[in-house]
């Protein structure tokens, strides 16, 4: 009985620029969906905590606020950083445009 052989499979080809080669590679995939998926945790995680600080009095509260304020260029360039994630751009107020009449 002959045993069955399997052809070769043909070399995988990369891109000659390195960041275009390292996104072709199963690593590379691999280690930009764990990036990713850290920053969405430490993203939630932010979020918690900041939402969390209702419950430990006004003066926190607005302490927090002021923090925001204060980090208001940050928070823009993160905004902006999102804005190339493939996600729709936000429209402002949604609850707005469920007022209106639709036609």
């Amino acid at each position: 009985m002959a045993l069955a052989t399997v052809p070769p499979s043909p070399a995988r080809r990369f891109s000659a620029n390195p960041f275009i080669a390292f996104y072709q590679s199963s690593i590379g995939k691999k280690i930009i969906v764990a990036l990713t998926g850290l920053y969405l945790i430490v993203f939630v995680l932010g979020h918690l905590l900041g939402n969390l600080e209702i419950y430990l009095g006004q003066d926190r509260l607005n302490a927090y606020a002021q923090l925001l304020q204060e980090l208001g260029p940050f928070l823009w360039a993160e905004r902006n950083h999102s804005d190339f994630s493939g996600h729709p751009p936000h429209r402002g107020n949604d609850s707005a445009d469920a007022r209106e009449p639709r036609g």
